[in-house]
């Protein structure tokens, strides 16, 4: 019986013409994104000649030079219209592969990626290969495409293959292709790439292949949840197990070195395995190479190993030799950025694993990373006056960095503080300082060599913000062991070398920051609804609030007429506040990441949004006029949940564009209903709720969020 063939040539998908500046976030209301700098999650990764090129999860294609393994030098950035997830490189032309579809980059010069167009794809492709003139990508649920790269400027689809279940990983060798998923390893015959056809399969028993390479007349296949097995494919219609070697982790990708096989491990602490697969009859595991954060791929080129390790960049193990691989080198980008100063050209930026970042926004839409000032411990604070940056560190301490060559930002002093710091602001000569569990500390800036404490103001509770206003300072506190319980004290520092406390207020509240404009102070936290007081009279404030209206707002700005909310799960909101006590929302945009700071300049709003600095045009906002605008979003969407992957909970959040019954449900891989995160009837708006996966097992699983006239389908994955 000859086998079935399944086949459809596909006619050319036109090229969809692609600009720098996207944005991720669906929804959004009179406010529009400039452009972006995203933290590092580094997901794929391929060595070419002396440069190693990487698929970036947040932001697109990184080239590096790694002519010196020791010393990887960042070369170029390009970003893609999609989450980054893949890549494939030939002589001239690198592909990357995203959620929406296939870019295409010219990188004949390395230094100047030039895009050459977008193709969609029926799936977010998971791995891609280049062999000869054709592109083979593991496309997921659309199994195996393949497409003809003669002229790269404008491709074509030259054939596919569809498979039941899902498609991980490929691997090309002579005329046959080897296509792993979640119903085990498929061999197929490409002689003709427009009419593949299938010839054997090696089931995956309940589980599922992630990856495959391929030596000889064997494949190496990683099994998600046992290890390494390897199957003899001397007989493509009938591949036979040779033997197996567990692994004690999930296992993900898979490169070869010699005698020796390389296995990622994804999870959130991943690391490389090795194993001796000289006998190929009893592979051994004899090293186990802990790196960090979700390892997502490795290729091998020369003596060397080439790790995509997420926010760790680009780790580079070296393999020659007896003694036991080790990293050698590293590249690693921006990390989490939780705070935001913006001065002239250049935005400085704060966060964990990143120190201080200072970017040139010149060109709003392309931010241009021009200096970094690395820092042991992780940096979350900031504050930049005249031509110094002064970054508060998670070991109590604050950086007085020197700033006035950007590129080469240099540290001339620090101030250790008596406990963790939450907020620092300056004034004149003097650094403000609310340590937690010390209060509020004054310190003397005329020696910035030599930073010197004269005054300390006693808390209550633990200190967490900070704002001035004329002659007065206004210190906040929380209660931490008490919910909803904070203080926030009015501090008279005409002299401040003697400051003078002048009232304190008790609020039934977890207040965490506070911003003054004119005779008002808002308070706002991550728990708590936003509270308006009058401070006509500093020792008797008046809460003058209409009652709860918006709830986990981070940290409030006073601009004008206007207050800007960096609201952490929902993003950036604009309120016109032109007639207090009312507030009146004029524009919003939920950002991409957690929405920690912002910074406004002009029209302008900088956002520290923890997986990226984005910057935002806010003038139509500022604009609007008496008209109430409602914040519905224009279709139904499940947004990107963070994080992705996960390990245990995840948070979800959609939105609605009209009223009515919906249900929002998991699924397996195999299309299995797994469980319903809400259901009945919903109001328009945006939603957002929490994932327990404590009692699911490790893998891809898909969100399907349904409503009476639509529905949208976003995919997620859980490692434990």
């Amino acid at each position: 019986m000859k086998p079935i063939r399944s086949f459809i040539i596909l006619t050319t998908i036109s090229i969809i013409v692609f600009s720098p500046t996207f944005s991720m976030a669906q929804d959004s209301l009179n406010i529009r994104n400039l452009g972006r700098l995203w933290r590092q999650q580094a997901h794929a990764v391929v060595v070419r000649d002396s440069f190693a090129y990487i698929a970036d999860l947040s932001t697109g294609l990184h080239i590096l030079n790694v002519s010196h393994p020791t010393n990887p030098q960042h070369v170029s950035f390009s970003a893609t219209s999609g989450t980054a997830r893949c890549i494939a490189v030939s002589s001239r032309y690198a592909f990357v592969g995203h959620d929406s579809g296939l870019t295409v980059f010219d990188i004949a010069n390395t230094r100047t990626p030039r895009s050459l167009g977008n193709y969609l794809l029926p799936s977010p492709p998971e791995k891609m290969t280049v062999s000869g003139n054709f592109l083979y990508i593991a496309d997921g649920f659309s199994g195996l495409r393949i497409f003809d790269i003669t002229r790269a400027d404008s491709l074509y689809e030259a054939g596919f293959y569809v498979f039941p279940g899902y498609v991980f990983g490929v691997a090309v060798d002579g005329n046959f292709a080897y296509v792993v998923g979640t119903r085990g390893l498929r061999i197929l015959n490409i002689s003709n790439t427009a009419t593949p056809f299938p010839l054997g399969v090696y089931p995956a028993n309940n589980q599922y292949f992630s990856d495959v390479a391929i030596a000889g007349n064997y494949a190496y296949l990683v099994e998600n949840n046992y290890g390494l097995r390897i199957v003899n494919i001397s007989n493509s219609e009938s591949p036979q197990l040779v033997s197996s070697c567990p692994i004690t982790h999930s296992s993900n990708r898979i490169a070869l070195y010699g005698n020796r096989a390389l296995v990622t491990y994804q999870g959130i602490d991943g690391s490389c395995s090795i194993v001796d697969i000289s006998n190929i009859l009893a592979p051994q595991l004899t090293t186990d190479i802990q790196l960090g954060d979700y390892v997502y791929d490795v290729t091998v080129a020369g003596n060397y190993a080439y790790i995509a390790n997420s926010s760790y960049g680009l780790r580079i193990i070296d393999l020659n030799g007896e003694n036991t691989p080790t990293v050698i080198g590293s590249y690693q980008a921006p990390g989490f950025f939780n705070d935001v100063a913006v001065v002239g050209n250049y935005a400085y930026t704060a966060g964990f694993g990143i120190g201080l970042v200072i970017t040139d926004i010149a060109n709003v839409s392309v931010p241009q990373v021009v200096g970094f000032y690395s820092m042991r411990a992780a940096s979350y604070r900031l504050t930049v006056a005249e031509h110094y940056a002064y970054v508060v560190a998670g070991d109590s301490s604050v950086h007085i960095i020197d700033i006035i060559d950007p590129s080469q930002p240099r540290q001339v002093g620090i101030y250790h503080a008596p406990s963790s710091i939450a907020e620092t602001a300056i004034e004149n000569n003097y650094l403000y300082v609310a340590a937690a569990d010390s209060g509020l500390q004054i310190v003397d800036l005329t020696d910035r060599t030599n930073p010197q404490e004269v005054a300390h103001i006693a808390t209550r509770y633990q200190a967490s913000g900070i704002a001035f206003n004329g002659n007065y300072l206004y210190l906040i506190e929380y209660n931490p062991n008490v919910f909803g319980q904070s203080v926030w004290q009015i501090i008279d520092k005409t002299n401040p070398i003697n400051p003078r406390s002048v009232s304190s207020i008790n609020t039934a509240a977890h207040i965490g920051d506070i911003a003054i404009s004119g005779n008002y102070a808002y308070l706002s936290g991550p728990n708590a609804n936003v509270m308006l007081y009058n401070i006509t009279v500093p020792a008797n404030p008046v809460n003058v609030s209409l009652g709860s209206f918006y709830y986990n707002a981070n940290q409030i700005s006073i601009v004008g007429n206007f207050a800007y909310f960096a609201q952490l799960d929902q993003g950036l909101r604009i309120f016109d506040i032109s007639e207090l006590p009312q507030f009146r929302p004029v524009g919003f945009y939920n950002t991409p990441g957690s929405c920690y700071s912002t910074n406004v300049i002009g029209n302008r709003v900088y956002v520290a949004d923890q997986t990226n600095l984005g910057i935002y045009d806010c003038s139509q906002a500022l604009s609007v006029s008496d008209n109430q605008n409602e914040m519905i979003p224009a279709n139904i969407s499940i947004h990107p949940n963070y994080p992705n992957p996960f390990n245990s909970s995840t948070t979800i959040s959609y939105s609605l564009p009209t009223s009515g019954n919906i249900d929002l449900k998991v699924f397996d891989l195999q299309g299995r209903e797994i469980s319903t995160l809400d259901q009945g009837y919903r109001r328009a708006g945006n939603y957002q709720l929490n994932l327990d996966g404590k009692d699911l097992s490790s893998g891809t699983y898909f969100l399907r969020l349904h409503n009476e006239k639509s529905q949208t389908v976003r995919k997620m994955m859980l490692v434990k």
